[in-house]
């Protein structure tokens, strides 16, 4: 079974970046991927975490196929590294600025103004993990 994990999450008074996390997860659904069970408690690793709001999910089985990582940083940064040690699977993350999101695909950066071009990049992410 293709379980995913997901994070979610922010530093700051928004929710722009539950719009695109509810887009990206239905795509991940809709690609047969199954949503994760278990609520996991987020390892603090290179950045403080106490003025975030986090929600980080796992398969029950503690092997997701990938992350889909959704957050909106104050600052951009390489949000979300801190789950890197609690949940160690291709990443596919979306970091929500005002203006731009910023897409991190397992090692590779590259910034969008549009929300179709991420969930363009995130299809074809989802493709190779599927291979």
């Amino acid at each position: 079974m293709n379980k995913f994990a997901t994070l979610i999450g922010t530093d700051r008074p928004t929710t722009k970046h539950e719009e695109i996390f509810k887009l990206l997860f239905d795509i991940a659904v809709n690609h047969k991927f199954v949503p994760p069970d278990n609520v996991v408690r987020v390892q603090r690793d290179q950045i403080p975490l106490d003025s975030w709001t986090l929600v980080l999910k796992e398969p029950d089985n503690n092997n997701p196929k990938f992350l889909l990582a959704v957050t909106a940083p104050k600052i951009p940064s390489m949000s979300p590294l801190p789950v890197r040690q609690t949940i160690d699977c291709p990443l596919f993350s979306v970091i929500v600025m005002d203006t731009y999101f910023g897409i991190w695909r397992d090692g590779d950066f590259s910034e969008s103004v549009s929300t179709e071009n991420v969930t363009k990049v995130f299809k074809s992410f989802l493709d190779t993990i599927n291979k």
